[in-house]
C-alpha cells in the first residue's frame, strides 16, 4: 500500500511568521529607543520581518532537501 505523502514528509517551518513575530518585537524595542511612536516601530519591524522571512522561505524552498 502507498503511504500518505503528508505523513511521510516533514513540514518545513514558515519563516515569514517567525519574521513577523521577531520583527514586531525588535520594532517595539527600537521604537522605545529611537522613535516616539510605538505603533510606528512595531509596524516597521513587522514589515521588515515579512520581507526577511519571505526571502528566507524562498531560499529554503529552492534548496534540495537532505534525505536521511
Amino acid at each position: 500500500m502507498k503511504e500518505n505523502k503528508k505523513q511521510t514528509q516533514r513540514q518545513k517551518p514558515s519563516y515569514t511568521g517567525i519574521g513577523v513575530a521577531l520583527g514586531a518585537a525588535f520594532g517595539f524595542v527600537m521604537s522605545l529607543l529611537v522613535f516616539d511612536n510605538v505603533g510606528l516601530g512595531i509596524g516597521l519591524g513587522a514589515a521588515l520581518g515579512i520581507i526577511i522571512g519571505s526571502i528566507v522561505d524562498v531560499q529554503t524552498k529552492n534548496k534540495p532537501s537532505k534525505k536521511e
